[in-house]
């Protein structure tokens, strides 16, 4: 990375923060996916699949953002309790 890239960065004006972020969230989305429908495949078929509970949108694309991030949590963490199939 250029220092260039660095200063940018730490100044947090960059899309160094975004990708980190958004990579960040990713991560913890796969994992809680992976935990909650029991396998990989399935938490990747789920969370590239439209959702109701989302209102026909599809999980991998809230992760976004931070907010969205926390309804694709908040409709996993309901899936593991049952009230979504």
């Amino acid at each position: 990375m250029s220092i260039a890239k660095i200063s940018e960065a730490l100044k947090g004006n960059s899309t160094f923060h975004h990708v980190k972020g958004r990579t960040a969230r990713m991560a913890r989305i796969s994992a809680l996916a992976t935990e909650v429908l029991g396998d990989r495949e399935k938490a990747s078929s789920w969370l590239r699949t439209p959702n109701r509970a989302l209102n026909g949108k599809v999980p991998l694309d809230q992760i976004e953002t931070e907010p969205g991030c926390r309804s694709v949590e908040e409709v996993l963490y309901a899936v593991g309790h049952g009230m979504y199939s």
